[in-house]
């Protein structure tokens, strides 16, 4: 059943109606269209049927001003991709009878051109969250049918005709800020227009990757920079990688690329700590492929010791923990970093340290030095789920390697000053936490104060 019935008034309608009405009448039999339609619904509403017939199976309904890829005509009757159902599920529409004009042809002067880049994704819908389907290469041309805005993409996204590909039509992203990737103020009369998808090879899903997801730099105040280090990032896609440094005492730099069907290259990253007062310092510099959905995090920690002998900034407090576990989001990536922590003091529950770690099965390693007040004999308590191995001097003070929660004490006769300290802590399932405690004759029962501990410098020292 068709919509209300629509009488046809206008110029381009009347033309559009003629068109359409010899084709119907000069077209007995069925064939293959030279190259992909682009047409759009004129009346109310049309029944999408499952072949060229009033007496066959209706499939769906498409309303008026919607655009569809046409590939068959056989009488009056167009095939076309139906792009909202399953990919290459298509269906027959009736395109006119011998009162009433029902779709009429997208203007095919509207036509985009690839420009500015190699090679551009085609995707299977308006966003980045669309799968590609194939490539478009710099200076090809295409029929578009539709524009809208879309996720990842701060110009339009538009829709193009792709003949001989399932779906019959893509979607591509004309531009990121200022940068535009899709050429649309073609003139009509340039030569058309579509090019055969048969000469886009099939993309290969996106992907970036950072051969680690932490740096940690240490240095001493007023004594120059730490050396720099690197990262190796590799990347396989066609939309360019951003990445920028968001604070001022770090810096980065692109070095030893190489382009192999995927680009890989070593990021140099590089901090200044000219004029950085003793204190830990942390940033999260994000890297991602514009135009997609991938993005990559590299947390970056500087730890700035006070310079030996010096009185004018307070020394660092706390423990240096490195902390390894499984990546919460890939089972196959292991996720490593390192942080300052002011106190041994966690109740993690059935969480983890960090969002993108696993919950079960990490493990953390804190070590330093804590200070010692009094000369007298000192009770360290542990309070763990799962297990604990605690060093004092090199030591072995505590030792519950094993499942479950537990607590555990053991007291040490220790001398005024400075000595070593090393904490290691596992999890494997459901709960999580530990927590370091001490007491002694001159020292009441309670956490180990972030005041009595220091994590060591790149030499060694406190």
């Amino acid at each position: 059943m068709r919509g209300p019935q629509r009488r046809v008034f206008g110029v381009q309608a009347i033309r559009a109606y003629a068109v359409l009405f010899l084709l119907w009448v000069l077209s007995p039999i069925g064939f293959a269209l030279a190259g992909p339609l682009p047409i759009r619904v004129f009346t109310d509403r049309l029944n999408v049927r499952q072949c060229p017939s009033l007496s066959c199976k209706r499939l769906t309904t498409v309303q008026q001003g919607q655009a569809f890829v046409a590939f068959e005509k056989k009488d009056h009757w167009y095939h076309i991709y139906l792009p909202d159902r399953r990919r290459g599920a298509s269906g027959w529409i009736e395109a006119a009878n011998k009162e009433e004009v029902f779709v009429v042809p997208v203007p095919t002067a509207h036509q985009i051109e690839v420009e500015n880049l190699t090679a551009l994704n085609v995707r299977s819908g308006p966003g980045t969250s669309f799968p590609p389907l194939a490539l478009a290469w710099t200076g090809q041309r295409f029929v578009s049918i539709e524009h809208q805005p879309g996720r990842g993409c701060t110009q339009n996204w538009h829709r193009f005709a792709l003949p001989s590909f399932p779906g019959g039509d893509g979607w591509s992203c004309s531009g990121i800020g200022g940068k535009s990737f899709l050429k649309t103020d073609l003139s009509p009369s340039a030569p058309v227009l579509v090019q055969q998808t048969a000469s886009l090879p099939v993309q290969r899903e996106p992907s970036l990757h950072l051969d680690t997801s932490q740096l940690v730099f240490t240095a001493i105040e007023g004594q120059g920079n730490p050396q720099a280090q690197f990262v190796t990032v590799t990347y396989t896609a066609d939309m360019p990688l951003y990445f920028a440094a968001d604070v001022p005492w770090l810096s980065l730099a692109r070095v030893s690329e190489i382009s192999q069907g995927e680009e890989v290259f070593d990021l140099q990253v590089s901090v200044e700590t000219s004029g950085l007062p003793a204190g830990a310092y942390q940033t999260t510099l994000p890297l991602t492929l514009i135009g997609t959905s991938h993005q990559a995090r590299l947390e970056v920690v500087l730890t700035v010791l006070p310079a030996i002998g010096g009185v004018s900034n307070p020394p660092v407090e706390g423990l240096m923990g490195e902390y390894v576990g499984q990546s919460a989001i890939n089972a196959d990536e292991r996720i490593h970093f390192t942080r300052l922590d002011p106190t041994i003091d966690f109740d993690w529950g059935k969480a983890s340290p960090r969002p993108d770690m696993d919950a079960d099965y990490f493990s953390v390693l804190w070590e330093g030095k804590i200070q010692i007040d009094h000369d007298e004999p000192y009770t360290f308590h542990t309070i763990t789920d799962d297990g604990i191995g605690l060093w004092i001097d090199k030591h072995l003070v505590i030792d519950h390697w094993g499942p479950g929660g537990a607590s555990h004490n053991k007291t040490v006769q220790l001398e005024t000053g400075l000595h070593d300290v090393r904490l290691v802590f596992f999890e494997l399932e459901e709960d999580a936490f530990v927590s370091l405690y001490w007491s002694s004759p001159s020292t009441p029962y309670a956490v180990v104060p972030s005041d009595h501990l220091f994590p060591l410098s790149s030499d060694g020292t406190p």
